[in-house]
């Protein structure tokens, strides 16, 4: 089975008992000088509800020992370490 690159889920969607949530690869900018990145769906994971649910609850159990262990922080934190964070 082949492995699936991606660099961020772009949109999540629940319909007929599914979840679908369409993944996206970020390539560089189409034109020289342009700063935005250029994001592109390479494919579409589906799963029944349950399924979904028991996914979210292992990731918020690896968000979880990501943060005992140091390696990410809150986002209130990381703004509260920002001296005059921008509006």
């Amino acid at each position: 089975m082949p492995d699936i690159f991606a660099d961020a889920v772009r949109h999540v969607d629940f319909s007929g008992g599914l979840v679908r949530l369409e993944l996206v690869s970020a390539y560089p900018p189409r034109k020289s000088g342009d700063d935005q990145i250029n994001l592109q769906q390479n494919g579409r994971l589906i799963m029944p509800l349950d399924g979904f649910l028991s996914t979210f609850q292992a990731m918020q159990n690896l968000i979880d020992q990501l943060l005992k262990a140091g390696i990410v922080q809150k986002r209130q934190e990381v703004d509260a370490a920002i001296p005059n964070p921008p509006t």
